[in-house]
């Protein structure tokens, strides 16, 4: 049996596209070519116009721990990769284990309220249905004191209509 550093692990089931701040990277066990794993390495690089930048050391952890919560932000293109290290080393960033993830950019906006504060803070989600877009809103005062979750179904013209509303409410 060869001995030598690891392979790189397989992140598992990593969506193409996120519209939460965060994304949880999940991998296994790779081969560990005769020697036992002590840790993993999580790297990230953001890829711009296509072109990836330089690989960034996020997190190393414990051979025992095989997941690790990455913050995003929105409307950027992220490349992960997993490495591996054992006796020998640390495992190469392979090509076939780099995983590609964009933030999509109906995670954040800034709108106006139609009750009394000029500016709030408002993160969406948006599920797209056979009829129409549906699109689940946390509205947060710059505060954080006031807090609205409504689901609604919206026109395609960025209007909303908030409970208690008859009327949508265009955003700005």
């Amino acid at each position: 049996m060869n001995q030598g550093v690891p392979a790189a692990a397989t992140i598992d089931d990593l969506p193409n596209e996120v519209t939460d701040d965060t994304v949880t990277l999940k991998w296994s066990e790779p081969e560990n070519n005769g020697g036992v794993i002590t840790q993993y390495t999580v790297y990230q690089r953001i890829v711009t116009n296509g072109t990836p930048g330089e690989w960034i050391k996020l997190e190393t952890t414990a051979d025992s721990v095989t997941e690790w919560t990455v913050e995003l932000e929105c409307c950027k293109v992220y490349e992960f990769v997993v490495t591996a290290t054992n006796e020998f080393g640390e495992s190469l960033k392979e090509e076939g284990k780099i995983e590609r993830v964009k933030s999509s950019d109906s995670m954040f906006m800034f709108c106006n309220f139609p009750y009394d504060y000029s500016h709030v803070f408002c993160k969406t989600s948006a599920m797209t249905t056979n009829l129409s877009d549906t699109f689940i809103m946390q509205i947060f005062s710059k505060s954080h004191q006031h807090y609205l979750r409504s689901q609604s179904l919206a026109n395609g013209l960025g209007q909303h209509v908030f409970p208690g509303q008859t009327a949508p409410q265009r955003f700005s």
